[in-house]
């Protein structure tokens, strides 16, 4: 909003204010992903929020040192909610790769139904899905596949309810405290 009052572009501020040397990738911010106590807990985006991508500065050498991957398909987004503590706190900026799969347990982007969570996720050799909190004052949640299901990706949680699960992206890089 700054940068359109001003009339001035990412790559206005990138020329300007980072020397020349330096190298700049602009991660486009995906919203906000619920670390909530529970998969049903997830945060929809779009609720009367700006449209517009927003995207955030990182150096691309750092990110690719940090990272061990190239930084131009990096997307991010805004952990809320508690589960994740101590590990991520909230309002963390977790910068993520996209991925369509399970590609090894870890941190990932989920969406359940229309909701995005951040989780830890382990998945078991029969495709259920272990969503595991870092706060040890959360249990670890259980999506178990429906076989028999009409639509792909669809899990029964322990509650009973349905829920379409699709992965959006491994988290790759967040900061941490010093």
């Amino acid at each position: 909003r700054v940068l359109d009052a001003l009339e001035l572009s990412w790559d206005d501020v990138a020329q300007a204010s980072v020397p020349a040397q330096a190298d700049i990738v602009l991660v486009p911010r995906d919203g906000y992903a619920s670390g909530a106590r529970s998969s049903a807990e997830g945060y929809v985006n779009g609720d009367g929020e700006s449209s517009a991508l927003e995207r955030d500065p990182y150096p691309r050498d750092e990110l690719a040192r940090l990272t061990g991957m190239n930084p131009e398909r990096f997307r991010s987004c805004t952990v809320i909610g508690d589960s994740l503590v101590p590990e991520v706190p909230p309002n963390t900026r977790a910068i993520y790769v996209p991925v369509e799969t399970h590609v090894g347990d870890g941190l990932y982007v989920v969406a359940i139904d229309d909701a995005l969570v951040v989780k830890r996720i382990q998945r078991l050799a029969d495709g259920t899905l272990k969503l595991l909190p870092y706060n040890p004052d959360y249990e670890p949640e259980t999506l178990t596949p429906v076989k028999d299901a009409d639509t792909e990706n669809t899990y029964r949680t322990e509650t009973g309810a349905i829920a379409i699960v699709r992965f959006v992206g491994k988290v790759v890089y967040y900061p941490k405290a010093a």
